[in-house]
């Protein structure tokens, strides 16, 4: 029995159905954990659509809206003429929502990434034990 390839197959397989894991629950709580959207409508009638990240006050968003140098373009050129883009929703992003994607994927690559390493470190405290080879003469 040739534990080394067996274990490493084992970490394949883990290592597989890890990522699979981590797709799976990332397709399924895309936007409930990641972030949130708020819609918010300026009083020139401008429609909004705000995606922030999760755990965001709402009480930051009106501020971050008033500051935002997307909104006051959008504003200077609807309050010019009103075209068809000027009714529909905008949609406007605030920082920090792709950061919790990058954490989310450094976890699912970590995880795996750290089996193997301990398994390393497994198998060299393993192989320190064994009696050395002495050969025939």
């Amino acid at each position: 029995m040739n534990w080394r390839v067996g274990l490493v197959r084992l970490w394949v397989v883990f290592t597989l159905l890890w990522l699979i894991g981590c797709g799976a629950w990332a397709l399924l709580n895309w936007h409930n954990g990641i972030s949130f959207r708020y819609a918010l409508t300026d009083p020139n009638g401008l429609k909004f659509v705000i995606t922030a990240p999760a755990g965001t006050n709402k009480a930051d968003i009106l501020p971050f809206a008033r500051n935002s140098d997307v909104v006051k373009k959008w504003q200077a050129d609807c309050s010019k003429e009103r075209s068809v883009a000027c009714k529909e929703e905008i949609p406007l992003q605030m920082p920090g929502v792709i950061e919790n994607v990058v954490q989310l994927l450094a976890l699912a690559i970590s995880v795996p990434f750290l089996v193997f390493c301990i398994g390393l470190v497994c198998t060299w405290v393993v192989l320190g034990f064994r009696k050395p080879m002495v050969p025939k003469s």
